[in-house]
């Protein structure tokens, strides 16, 4: 189970480099092309952009919190599992004497 959070955790890293890639030349191309200067572009448009970026930040951020989550239950279950195993340790010697 640990691989997969492993995993999805640098799947989520590199979407969102890409994602970064990908509004970094979409801006430099709007600004080559004059599509600030347009009346394309909207109040609105720039809104919902800013909206959706809001948005894909507290979503990534809220993937994050379940991955650290995930993590400290692993933590505490391993935890419990050490003591149970010495428990049963203590509970075969009592039983021995």
């Amino acid at each position: 189970m640990a691989f997969i959070v492993s995993l999805f955790k640098y799947v989520i890293f590199a979407f969102i480099f890409v994602v970064l890639v990908g509004l970094v030349l979409g801006l430099i191309w709007a600004a080559d092309t004059g599509l600030f200067a347009s009346s394309e572009f909207t109040f609105g448009t720039i809104l919902a952009l800013t909206t959706g970026g809001i948005l894909f930040i507290l979503y990534i951020g809220a993937i994050a919190i379940l991955v650290s989550l995930h993590d400290r239950h692993r933590e505490l279950v391993e935890g419990v599992i050490r003591i149970a195993d010495e428990l049963e340790r203590v509970a075969r010697e009592g039983s021995k004497s």
